[in-house]
């Protein structure tokens, strides 16, 4: 279906609205026979075109040899161009319904005869179906499942002049494709319907230019827009619509209760150009830039950005967001690039360096501020001047603070503390529409907790106010090894239960031979009077040099800063040796108490799985550790957590491959899929920063009763869906 103006009302009205317009221009003798306010009765008449047996519809037929989205257009308008009235009065009252197969047209065109001809494509003009019925038996439906390439959809069009028509104005016309879970095939069907009705609406004509731009939602209230194709929504992605593309009929078993309308293609004037905005960092395009900004960690996932900024000020992330609404590109923050797989990139959209804003100020009795590029070990020294601490660090201090708080942060403290976004104050964000905005428990609630571990999708995180206890003057440390898992989970959850250590932690060890070791790191803080030395780097006594991976080892006293960086020497190996620029095919899930020990068994016992055995000597490939997700006001974590008596247990898996293996990295990422479907099954949910494709519908089942308010935050705060793609998270609001 395709509209003209837009009327007043929410957008799912509003579709509505245009949709019923678009049918009673068509059909003025069928429209009123229907209640064409409801999407039932929508349904109603257009299956009533399509099966009339008094007059039945006629149809036009579309043969693709390969897709190239600017050539097809072109040629699709030269065809449309071409109609004769007659032919063209006719279609559209059948709604411009088309076939779409796959086929070469040269290799057809002794057998057939056809209308337009341009290369690898080919249209027959509206007609009866019987017409079409020798094509279609020997020509198979064109299927595309990918999503449109956005390389490839942004092209600019000049529409030729009519041979016998005096010269026209040309007209600069936007054309935009939503593609956020919409198939290559399914989105030319969209286009098809927009295109018909444009050019046989006389708004496209010969020689205009058409400039093609795909988003991943329309903004169907925009009144600008000229013409407008309007569907169901496939929450899925999936395809099982007729030749009109109407993707369903009224009582077709399967569909929801509430059926939902979808703005898929556009066409409207372009924005007038707007003068390119200065930033106090720098926007890059150089190719070095964009191929940092298309890795990561993981180094699995290789998006392509469009452009990077270097971020020197928040006001500079108030204009990038600005910059990709007007580009239609979509935005992600970048933090420390701990991501492994493809999370914080942005396939031809603008990846936003936030390493540049990493103040950490504002430190008081009980609270430090940080901007979102800050690392945590900046956000340590900082606290510590005032012999203060942050109650749950990572183990990796290198993180950002807007990358973490953004998932959620767990440490080896979160058994007391629960995890980072249980001890924030307050945030100060950039939503998608360029609003800079703060908000904490006391002010914009919702927002608030819809941001922290959000995954960067209503709005990204430049600053955040962090709760602080008292910095313990040193720690005593240690780690004690288990060969049995069950009894290395049963102290875990008896010192987690306990008034026991400050800091738990189990460890999964592997050795080349195949056999599992556990340990149970501990540490127990000590305060007292406040010394320099006391968090000067280096000030361990004992055996401070190891990395946590060793068994049997003493406890040792070490001073707190010294802690918090146990983990440097461990990557500083890891670079020198070349494994951290290695595939990491990394896991996380949280488990229920009643159901940890079969998955850990399954994962940590038996033989080794793929990408975990190491060298002679034991390798950490795994962690396993209890925490008490929440608030210390006794509200709830705001990310999904599993349910029952009993702590939440975190099993990590850290799985590795080799950069010369694709196909070995591919395995990994596979065998991550069966862990985390294990996982689920048995009650878990995952921590989203996992190395594993994850396709709408998940997403909708791991947030669960959260899903419609994360949703209307969404619609809310980034209405043109362009923050943070990485995720893959779908939208049920355009």
């Amino acid at each position: 279906m395709t509209g003209d103006a837009p009327p007043a009302g929410d957008v799912q009205a509003l579709l509505r609205a245009r949709a019923a317009a678009r049918f009673r221009a068509a059909r003025p003798d069928l429209a009123p026979r229907f209640d064409l306010d409801s999407i039932t009765g929508l349904l109603a008449a257009r299956e009533a075109v399509r099966t009339a047996p008094d007059d039945p519809p006629v149809r036009a037929v579309a043969v693709l040899g390969r897709l190239d989205l600017a050539a097809w257009t072109r040629a699709a308008c030269e065809f449309l161009l071409a109609l004769p009235s007659d032919q063209a009065a006719a279609w559209q009252r059948s709604l411009t319904m088309t076939i779409f197969l796959a086929g070469s047209p040269a290799n057809l065109r002794e057998r057939f005869t056809f209308d337009h001809v341009a290369g690898p494509y080919a249209w027959r003009g509206p007609a009866p179906a019987a017409a079409h019925t020798g094509l279609c038996r020997l020509l198979r439906t064109f299927e595309a499942s990918r999503p449109l390439a956005t390389d490839q959809a942004v092209r600019r069009i000049d529409l030729p002049q009519g041979p016998d028509a005096a010269p026209r104005p040309c007209r600069e016309l936007l054309v935009e494709i939503a593609t956020a879970r919409v198939p290559a095939s399914r989105a030319l069907v969209h286009l098809h319907h927009l295109l018909a009705d444009a050019v046989l609406g006389g708004r496209i004509g010969p020689g205009d230019r058409l400039t093609l731009r795909p988003v991943p939602h329309i903004a169907a209230t925009d009144r600008s827009i000229l013409a407008l194709r309007i569907d169901l929504d496939q929450p899925g992605g999936s395809d099982d619509s007729d030749d009109s593309g109407w993707s369903g009929r009224p009582g077709q078993p399967g569909r929801p209760d509430q059926p939902r309308l979808r703005a898929y293609a556009a066409l409207r004037p372009p924005a007038p150009p707007a003068a390119a905005p200065s930033f106090d960092g720098v926007l890059t395009r150089d190719d070095a830039s964009l191929r940092w900004a298309a890795d990561d960690f993981g180094h699995l996932v290789h998006h392509r950005p469009r452009a990077v900024l270097r971020a020197a000020s928040v006001s500079d992330v108030v204009r990038a967001v600005r910059l990709a609404l007007d580009m239609g590109c979509t935005l992600t923050a970048r933090g420390r690039g701990h991501s492994v797989y493809g999370q914080a990139q942005a396939a031809d959209g603008l990846v936003v360096d936030m390493s540049g804003l990493n103040r950490v100020d504002g430190v008081t009795a009980s609270t430090i501020r940080a901007q979102a590029g800050a690392r945590w070990a900046d956000v340590v020294d900082a606290a510590l001047g005032r012999s203060r601490a942050v109650p749950v660090l990572t183990d990796v201090v290198d993180t950002s603070v807007g990358g973490t708080l953004s998932v959620g942060g767990i440490g080896g403290a979160s058994h007391r503390h629960g995890l980072q976004i249980d001890n924030v104050a307050e945030l100060s964000v950039v939503t998608g529409t360029g609003q800079l905005l703060t908000c904490s428990p006391t002010r914009d609630r919702s927002l608030f907790h819809g941001v922290l571990g959000g995954l960067g999708q209503c709005s990204l995180i430049v600053a955040a106010t962090l709760r602080t206890v008292p910095a313990p003057r040193r720690v005593r440390y240690g780690l004690r090894a288990h060969h049995s898992l069950d009894r290395c989970l049963a102290v875990l959850r008896r010192l987690a239960a306990d008034d026991g250590p400050d800091f738990l932690q189990g460890h999964v060890l592997l050795a080349a031979s195949g056999r599992w070791q556990y340990a149970v790191e501990t540490a127990v803080y000590e305060y007292g009077p406040r010394s320099d030395h006391d968090h000067a780097p280096g000030t361990a006594t004992g055996s401070a040099a190891g990395t946590g991976t060793g068994t049997g080892r003493q406890a040792e006293a070490r001073s707190y800063r010294d802690f918090v960086h146990r983990m440097a020497p461990a990557e500083a190996a890891a670079r020198a040796s070349g494994e951290w620029f290695q595939p990491h095919a990394w896991l996380t899930v949280l488990m229920p108490d009643a159901t940890v020990s079969t998955l850990a068994a399954s994962v940590f016992g038996g033989p080794a799985p793929r990408g975990l055995t190491g060298p002679a000597e034991p390798r950490l490939v795994g962690l396993l550790f209890p925490i008490h997700p929440g608030n210390a006001d006794g509200s709830p974590t705001p990310i999904p957590m599993p349910a029952g008596p009993g702590p939440v247990w975190v099993l990590s898996v850290l799985r590795g491959g080799r950069a010369d293996d694709p196909a070995g990295a591919a395995a990994l990422v596979e065998a991550n899929r069966a862990t985390r479907d294990a996982a689920v099954a048995l009650g878990g949910t995952v921590y989203p920063i996992n190395a594993v494709p994850t396709q709408p519908d998940y997403w909708r089942a791991h947030f669960g009763q959260q899903w419609p308010g994360r949703q209307a935050l969404r619609a809310r705060f980034d209405p043109a869906a362009i923050l943070t793609p990485g995720y893959g998270i779908p939208r049920d609001d355009a």
